[in-house]
């Protein structure tokens, strides 16, 4: 029998999970989940707006792992359920970065609505790379979207964000970013 629970696994399970129910989130249409940010506490209680067990699944697939075998009689092994438990518990800790976190490289998505000055509207669930990082300056990095942002004219605006040290009203934080990645995907 294969050992699935890994720290690799966990890592890799999460992210798919946060991805899946940022997705949901930014397709879904209810008032309140349109004004709710990707947060700890949204993702340990998933469930309460969703089949979450559902987007757990959906992660395990894309993992290539499969969390419950077909058949009326099966059964989650004691190795997936600690898998899936462990996943879940670091989406939720992955949710919201802290500015000594960023590093070039880092893969993450916006877990909150950005309304960035001048630049404009960016909706939460957009993934993209952590650039020009420098901890020192007013500006610490820059948030590079892997697609043009379609809500704005300005066409050289369209695909970067910047990321302060401070909660400034026209530039987001870090807690605004959700890690999904270490390291940049190759291209």
């Amino acid at each position: 029998m294969t050992i699935i629970h890994t720290p690799a696994n966990v890592e890799k399970v999460a992210t798919e999970f946060l991805l899946e129910l940022a997705e949901w989130m930014r397709l879904d249409e209810r008032p309140e989940i349109q004004t709710m940010n990707m947060t700890p506490d949204f993702v340990r209680n998933a469930n309460d707006y969703y089949d979450a067990n559902m987007a757990m699944d959906a992660a395990f697939k894309r993992c290539g792992l499969v969390a419950l075998e077909d058949g009326p009689d099966s059964c989650m092994s004691s190795d997936v359920a600690d898998l899936w438990n462990e996943a879940w518990e670091r989406a939720a800790k992955m949710c919201g970065m802290k500015t000594c976190e960023l590093k070039n490289g880092i893969r993450a998505t916006l877990n909150n609505d950005v309304e960035a000055y001048p630049t404009g509207f960016f909706p939460k669930g957009l993934t993209g790379t952590i650039e020009q990082v420098d901890l020192d300056g007013d500006i610490v990095a820059m948030f590079r979207l892997d697609e043009k942002n379609p809500n704005l004219d300005n066409e050289e605006d369209r695909n970067c964000l910047q990321v302060g040290k401070n909660d400034d009203e026209f530039i987001m934080d870090a807690s605004y970013l959700t890690l999904i990645e270490r390291r940049a995907r190759a291209r």
